[in-house]
């Protein structure tokens, strides 16, 4: 599902990736725009993440307390930053669970 989202005021479409097979577990930013919104990062050398090619891509690091708005709802969220394709954010299972239990 994609989603209207602003980040820093800077409105974005969000990819929501949360299904079984597909879905994502951590919310992500491409690292291009985790610079250019210069979102404060901190390093996590140790993450890897295994992406729908089967490939494993490093984080270049985590962004906390991201403030992002859905509408006129607004979150705080983390955000790790990795080299995305298509979409510039996508949101997991990590955003789901602040909204209540996934069933």
């Amino acid at each position: 599902m994609r989603l209207p989202v602003s980040i820093h005021g800077c409105w974005l479409v969000a990819l929501l990736a949360s299904g079984s097979n597909s879905g994502s577990t951590h919310n992500f930013i491409d690292m291009w725009l985790m610079s250019c919104l210069r979102l404060v990062k901190a390093p996590h050398p140790t993450m890897l993440v295994w992406v729908a090619t089967g490939d494993h891509v490093p984080c270049h690091g985590v962004a906390r307390g991201v403030a992002l708005a859905i509408g006129t709802e607004e979150f705080v969220i983390t955000l790790s930053s990795i080299n995305l394709g298509r979409f510039k954010v996508i949101l997991g299972a990590e955003f789901l669970r602040m909204l209540g239990p996934i069933l």
